[in-house]
């Protein structure tokens, strides 16, 4: 039975030389109780196990290829059975059903593997941006001297280090007008005088 995987499982998908081979044991089993029971007694269920084993573990394709194998064996399994048909085309045609049978199942199961992968990433980059968020989330106790953070733990962060930590935003540094005159008044005074001599000029 194919495993099914839920939101919240860790099972991981078989690798594919495993997953052929399990596939390939499956249908020669299927086939010699196929052509031990008779053509009396059908079976198509059973050859539903090895595709929808390599379509989930492996993919649609590998599970429609399986498709091909499993409907020579069921050919070849019918044709020992000495079933008898009215037409020579009728066997050839109810291979074509079985083969179509076999190809819904690889397809359906692959779409579901597929929805189903998808689904689990969303989910997990759903709870990764959550727990960004949560982390960002309250009032943050800060400094009002050194504006250093209290972190969770009672330790004090800088503020920079903090954000930089929970979110994408890279800090750089600089001085703004005010406290450039606050802390190097000479340098903002000098830095005034070319300005005023050019107003001066452009006055007379």
């Amino acid at each position: 039975m194919t495993p099914v995987l839920s939101k919240n499982s860790t099972w991981q998908p078989l690798r594919p030389i495993p997953a052929w081979t399990i596939g390939f044991v499956i249908l020669l089993v299927v086939g010699w109780v196929d052509d031990v029971t008779g053509y009396e007694i059908h079976l198509p269920v059973l050859y539903f196990a090895p595709v929808a084993l390599l379509a989930w573990n492996v993919g649609l394709r590998a599970g429609l290829l399986m498709v091909v194998f499993a409907t020579v064996t069921w050919f070849l399994a019918d044709r020992g059975a000495g079933h008898p048909y009215a037409a020579w085309y009728d066997g050839y045609v109810n291979a074509l059903m079985e083969m179509a049978a076999y190809s819904v199942v690889a397809y359906s199961v692959a779409r579901v593997r597929r929805e189903l992968t998808i689904e689990k990433q969303l989910n997990a980059e759903l709870s990764q941006a959550l727990a960004e968020i949560k982390r960002l989330e309250g009032l943050l106790p800060i400094c009002s001297s050194c504006q250093r953070i209290r972190k969770e733990d009672n330790t004090w962060e800088q503020i920079e280090v903090f954000m930089t930590k929970r979110t994408d935003a890279t800090f750089t540094h600089g001085l703004c007008p005010d406290c450039a005159r606050t802390l190097f008044p000479g340098a903002a005074t000098t830095s005034r005088q070319p300005e005023a001599a050019g107003q001066q000029q452009d006055e007379n």
